[in-house]
This record gives structure tokens, C-alpha cells and sequence, in this order.
């Protein structure tokens, strides 16, 4: 595993973790690698990342709501998920 998709998974897990502050800050990771342009093809690490922030709500607090919504929709519009 080369360490940019390590880097990118690791984020990724933490976007469902349980302490809000670490979730925020993955979050932000997250959004920073998307506008550097460190995009991953893998159709698993799309879904995964679209999977976490859906779960993103079922937590106690959703903090940063709105973030997250515009994350979503845009990786819905971006992505072409193959089935």
C-alpha cells in the first residue's frame, strides 16, 4: 500500500470515530485532499468516504452539518460509482 492511500484511508477511518474533535479534523482532511486535487480512483475508498459521512449523523452531534452535506452532494454530482 503506497503511503498517499495509506495517508487517505487513514483519514477516512477516522471520519466515523467516536470523539467529535477527531471526526472534525478528518473531515478537514478529507475536504483539503479533495481541493489539492489527491483524488483516488478505487470505487472502495469513494464509497467508503460516502459512507462515513452518511454516518456522520447518526452520532449524538453532527457538528459541521452543513459541511458535510455540501462534501456529500458534491462527491454524489463528481463521482460515477460503478455498480
Amino acid at each position: 500500500m503506497n503511503i498517499l492511500l495509506f495517508s487517505r484511508y487513514f483519514h477516512i477511518s477516522f471520519a466515523g470515530h467516536t470523539i467529535e474533535e477527531i471526526r472534525l479534523r478528518a473531515l478537514d482532511n478529507i475536504i483539503s485532499k479533495y481541493d489539492l486535487g489527491f483524488v483516488c480512483d478505487c470505487d472502495a475508498v469513494k464509497r467508503e468516504i460516502i459512507q462515513k459521512l452518511f454516518n456522520w449523523f447518526s452520532f449524538e452531534t453532527a457538528p459541521q452539518a452543513e459541511k458535510v452535506l455540501n462534501l456529500l452532494l458534491w462527491l454524489l454530482k463528481v463521482f460515477k460509482l460503478s455498480c
